[in-house]
């Protein structure tokens, strides 16, 4: 359906149009997307609203289980929802002048992956209404069948859950499920069985009692691309977590890491370490630099008690973190500045 170029105002009823697989409002001056008329489109695959005055993504929007194509661009939107993030078959999100809040203008140019990584990563499932997606649905401890293969989303967070629900298990397998969040429960181990939930790529773990992960983490979850392992007791890493050729974002932050785990160094698609808060002593500047692709390092809050200069020549950094530590050089006022000035600097200090 194309109804761009026409001046509209309102966003049209579409509601019941189960055949519409495209719809093109863009160049309107249209301000709200009205949840009621996204009811029975679950055919689209192709919606685009750029150039309008949309201010706000409604969480109906999962309600879209085809979409594969999600046009944005230069409206007033300031938020981006996690619905987002759990859209299964999305694939071309842009979102791209706008002025986003919660997500950084460095994330929003590398594009859709990362953009639903960041999404996935930073923000609690929990959040997510699941009765817009099922609102007859009754009531249960543990999330439908029929959600997680509509979703790909496997939401067990804030349950209190000691162990894993078996359960659970066959369901999430059958679903496919790419997103799993046990996030703020009191796991201490992963059972092995989780092992079977080989489509994960983003994997949360926050606000555990693990203090261990097991081996076959890299082995069977192939290709994971976001783990958010923050706030346990880890002390180590497995070395088979060297081998996720896919890995992008990785966060160890408020553990007991002594030093970074040598398996991080193998991960060469790695894009974001976050290992703040942590017991971390040195910074080793030639593991680091064999990963090329690394744009945020954040290593604040631990004992590090000298910055070698050679970290200077990690160019591709776009974000350092360091504050916190024990280091007398480079002083605050050098940690203030923007990490480009902070590289600089450390270059500078290298014997010619």
């Amino acid at each position: 359906m194309m109804l761009h170029s026409n001046n509209l105002k309102e966003f049209p009823d579409i509601s019941g149009c189960s055949a519409l697989t495209v719809l093109h409002l863009d160049n309107n001056n249209i301000s709200e997307i009205v949840p009621e008329y996204l009811d029975g489109v679950g055919n689209l695959t192709k919606f685009t609203l750029q150039n309008n005055q949309i201010e706000m993504i409604p969480e109906e929007i999962i309600k879209l289980i085809n979409l594969q194509v999600f046009d944005l661009s230069h409206n007033n939107i300031s938020l981006i929802p996690f619905c987002i993030g759990i859209l299964p078959n999305l694939k071309q999100f842009i979102i791209k002048g706008n002025n986003i809040k919660n997500i950084r203008g460095d994330i929003i140019r590398c594009g859709t992956p990362r953009i639903l990584a960041h999404i996935r990563q930073t923000t609690d499932s929990t959040n997510v209404n699941t009765k817009v997606l099922l609102p007859c649905a009754s009531v249960s401890k543990f999330p439908d069948k029929y959600m997680m293969k509509n979703t790909k989303l496997l939401s067990l967070s804030g349950q209190n859950l000691l162990e894993f629900p078996e359960e659970v298990l066959i369901d999430a397998v059958e679903a496919a499920v790419t997103v799993v969040d046990l996030s703020r429960n009191k796991l201490s181990e992963l059972l092995v069985e989780m092992a079977q939930l080989v489509t994960v790529t983003d994997l949360k773990l926050t606000s555990n009692l693990l203090t261990h992960l097991p081996e076959w983490i890299g082995e069977k979850y192939k290709y994971l691309q976001a783990l958010d392992i923050s706030k346990n007791y880890l002390e180590s890493l497995p070395l088979s977590i060297g081998c996720l050729k896919y890995l992008r974002d990785i966060d160890l932050s408020f553990n007991r890491f002594i030093e970074l785990p040598e398996a991080i160094y193998n991960v060469m698609s790695l894009e974001s370490l976050i290992a703040n808060d942590n017991l971390i002593g040195e910074i080793n500047v030639s593991s680091l630099g064999k990963l090329k692709k690394l744009a945020i390092l954040n290593l604040a809050n631990n004992n590090i008690a000298h910055v070698p200069p050679e970290l200077g020549n990690l160019k591709n950094l776009r974000n350092l973190s360091l504050s916190g530590n024990c280091f007398k050089y480079p002083r605050q006022a050098i940690l203030m500045k923007d990490t480009e000035e902070i590289l600089r600097y450390l270059r500078n200090l290298i014997p010619r």
